[in-house]
């Protein structure tokens, strides 16, 4: 079964690449992301030959015009971005099409390729649902048709005339029409709930790099709620096998698993639901149960594995961590120190995941991305240059060529008229280092 997942109201501004355009049109190898089985939900208004040729000529035509309005070379370095909309299964290309002029009305972009993609998502492990992220992409050219200029830079500079706090406003009434043309519930301003919107590129990074996730909470803690959650919900699934395997060791019974399994159910619709999570909270739970179990352990044995657990305990680290204190020698000779070792560093490593994220190494690799796209353009730049000077020493060359051989020919008429007459022959050849030239005698 296909379905959205239901997303809010959400339009994003990212500066465009020209690899966005064969992304958008599933152009030549298809990212990761898509599922070629639903690849047929997928609609444009142009193809992607359709959409370059539009998008060179518009800077073609607009860079003449900032060369004509101001007299120098154009200099804008980013002449294209792409508006990131939010969208719902029912939802066609004319509802696309009406948020591309609401922009072009409100901010004066010209819209070029649109597009909407329904088959990114991922499948529900439980029902097996496709559940869609279903979105749509709007690439526009930001420079101003009258004088070249960057209509966007002159959006985010602030004036006397232009104050912030009335782009703020002119901002969140734009994303409030767009909830309105779509028909969407407006996610909650910024303004107020202090988020950030994670790109997904860096949403995608943090899931597929846990090293970078952890470092992401301090700079931006709001905005790894859903990371937090799939991260936790995982490292819970693998704690619960874990203490699992460990309680098989000492010999739980079926009730003993079953009240296991509840107490992750209950961690795990808590994660669900929002509610606030803490190490103390699972360690309570996880303590409760091993207590109960404990109760029901009646032999000599058993007895003494009792003791062990009442001795052990986990203390908080300065970092964050935890760690287990009590008596080791005891714990480990009867099991008893594994169990409580797994719950306290699984559970230490699910739960820090929203406490020490960062997003340093995020921007180390954006800054990478940038030096290496100044890097190259630096280098176009230089091969240019290059490329003028060798088409200049060509001209000289030629120029200096015909110097030569007119000079040579001159000589030559000189020199051919002291030659001493064959009269077997009716012209002369001289081969010279610049061509080779016939003269006829006359007798």
């Amino acid at each position: 079964m296909y379905r959205d997942n239901r997303a809010k109201s959400s339009a994003n501004f990212y500066k465009a690449f020209a690899a966005g355009i064969w992304h958008n049109t599933r152009y030549g190898n298809k990212p990761l992301s898509s599922f070629p089985e639903h690849e047929h939900r997928n609609v444009a208004n142009m193809g992607f030959e359709a959409a370059k040729e539009i998008e060179a000529r518009l800077l073609e035509e607009r860079s003449q015009k900032y060369m004509e309005t101001h007299n120098q070379k154009f200099q804008c370095k980013t002449a294209f971005i792409e508006l990131v909309v939010n969208m719902r299964e029912h939802h066609t290309l004319a509802d696309l099409e009406r948020i591309a002029k609401l922009t072009e009305k409100t901010f004066g972009y010209t819209p070029t390729l649109l597009t909407i993609h329904g088959d990114e998502g991922h499948y529900d492990p439980q029902t097996g649902d496709f559940i869609a992220n279903v979105h749509g992409h709007v690439r526009f050219c930001i420079l101003d048709p009258l004088d070249g200029t960057s209509l966007y830079r002159k959006e985010m500079r602030t004036t006397e005339g232009y104050t912030l706090a009335e782009r703020k406003k002119k901002i969140s009434q734009f994303q409030t029409d767009v909830a309105q043309i779509l028909g969407m519930e407006r996610g909650i301003s910024k303004e107020i709930t202090g988020r950030k919107h994670l790109s997904a590129y860096e949403y995608k990074k943090m899931l597929a790099r846990p090293d970078i996730a952890e470092k992401m909470a301090l700079e931006k803690p709001e905005i790894i709620e859903k990371v937090v959650k799939k991260l936790t919900l995982k490292k819970l699934k693998e704690m619960n096998q874990e203490v699992r395997d460990e309680l098989k060791k000492l010999g739980a019974s079926r009730e003993d698993y079953a009240e296991l399994e509840a107490i992750k159910k209950a961690v795990e619709q808590k994660l669900k639901a929002k509610e606030p999570l803490t190490f103390e909270n699972v360690d309570r739970q996880f303590s409760e149960f091993l207590e109960a179990f404990k109760n029901e352990i009646k032999s000599a044995t058993e007895g003494a594995i009792i003791n062990s657990i009442n001795t052990l305990k986990c203390d908080k680290k300065q970092d964050g961590g935890h760690t287990i204190v009590g008596k080791y020698s005891q714990a480990l000779n009867n099991g008893t120190y594994d169990v409580m070792k797994i719950v306290a560093n699984q559970m230490s490593i699910a739960m820090n995941y929203g406490q020490n994220l960062r997003v340093a190494e995020l921007e180390k690799i954006k800054k990478e991305r940038d030096d290496a796209i100044k890097e190259r353009d630096e280098v176009k730049g230089e091969l240019r240059k290059a490329t003028v000077m060798l088409e200049k020493a060509r001209e000289a060359v030629e120029h200096w060529r015909s110097v030569a051989e007119a000079y040579q020919d001159a000589e030559l008429e000189k020199s051919g008229k002291n030659v001493k007459i064959d009269p077997t022959v009716e012209t002369v050849q001289y081969n010279t280092p610049q061509r080779s030239q016939n003269y006829e005698i006359s007798r």
